[in-house]
């Protein structure tokens, strides 16, 4: 069985629906007064002609549990007022032209044979062995 919904003209609302459309001609709304459910049993698609915006109020939770592309035309801006955490099972690899850390304190790069320190006294390398490859200019 085929349902169609029309809005703005014909309703019709088949109980038992194997597919169903929604057609409106300019604005929809909905107005939910506590919570809403969706479950989608394969695949869930949105294609958003223009802007998209979305606002939460508190916690946001996204879960993947396979791949998670995100593919942008232009900038990506993130702003965290707290602190902001990465943590990867196995690598991360950034690929750019330029990488420009700003720290207003200190800048801290620790590995398992030592650290670097970038603050306001200097650069600190402290390690266990520090090798030097290549000549030294003044």
């Amino acid at each position: 069985m085929l349902c169609f919904l029309q809005i703005g003209a014909v309703e019709a609302a088949e109980p038992n629906c194997v597919h169903e459309q929604v057609t409106s001609g300019q604005d929809r709304r909905h107005d939910i007064g506590q919570d809403d459910f969706l479950s989608v049993g394969r695949n869930h698609t949105i294609h958003t002609g223009k802007d998209r915006t979305e606002e939460v109020g508190n916690h946001r939770r996204d879960k993947t549990a396979a791949d998670h592309t995100v593919d942008i035309g232009g900038r990506l801006t993130q702003r965290v007022q707290g602190r902001a955490e990465l943590e990867a099972g196995q690598a991360i690899r950034q690929r750019t032209k330029v990488v420009e850390l700003h720290a207003g304190e200190v800048i801290r790069l620790r590995g398992p044979g030592g650290t670097i320190t970038l603050d306001d006294g200097g650069v600190t390398l402290d390690a266990v062995v520090i090798r030097l490859k290549g000549p030294l200019i003044r």
